[in-house]
């Protein structure tokens, strides 16, 4: 959810969006030892992913993909924060100079994640990103599928145009002959493609 948030802040577009997700769940990647048994987890978790220089090539690779120097700093922020709140809010050292120095790295006053702030945090994380949905007009559903988000937050977002059976308001056109049309008139196809019901009539 912070990656979301930051990936929304002024500036960001569906791309930087995206690897802003990713750079703030990356770092954890260190904790696959997990899967193998818990001494590798307690070993390995908050080394090799939890570090600058892993943020520094996180950073790079997200400016080189995004061809934007404003990528770069995203991939800063969305980095950073996992490192910031692992130091402060999980209760584990973060080894920032990793693999060059095993020195351990804590905020001051770091509670564990059992600590009622982190309980409380994931809730104000869901009320930012429904607050995202109302002022941004856009919703996490982004990174899956563009076009489901686009209709769930349809009617949020302002109708310019008028839909060419009833006439109401419409953001939406039919991809076959462009017409615009309202929720009301609109068929789905699988592929999430919005068609208007001669269109569908026509294909059918």
């Amino acid at each position: 959810m912070l990656g979301w948030a930051l990936g929304n802040l002024p500036g960001s577009n569906p791309q930087i969006r995206r690897y802003c997700v990713l750079g703030a769940v990356l770092p954890d990647v260190d904790g696959i030892g997990f899967f193998f048994s818990p001494t590798a987890y307690d070993q390995y978790h908050h080394t090799f992913g939890h570090n600058l220089v892993a943020a520094g090539l996180f950073m790079l690779f997200m400016a080189w993909r995004c061809r934007s120097w404003t990528a770069l700093a995203f991939g800063a922020l969305a980095f950073g924060s996992h490192l910031a709140t692992d130091a402060g809010l999980s209760g584990w050292p973060v080894y920032l100079f990793y693999p060059f120095s095993g020195r351990a790295f804590f905020l001051s006053h770091s509670v564990g994640l059992s600590h009622p702030i982190n309980i409380h945090l994931i809730y104000v994380g869901y009320v930012v990103v429904i607050a995202l949905v109302v002022v941004c007009r856009r919703t996490p559903l982004e990174l899956i599928s563009p076009k489901l988000d686009r209709l769930v937050v349809s009617p949020l977002r302002a109708h310019p145009n008028a839909c060419h059976v009833c006439g109401r308001g419409s953001n939406l056109g039919c991809t076959v002959c462009g017409r615009p049309m309202c929720l009301r008139h609109t068929r789905l196809r699988v592929s999430l493609d919005t068609v208007c019901e001669e269109c569908t009539r026509e294909r059918a």
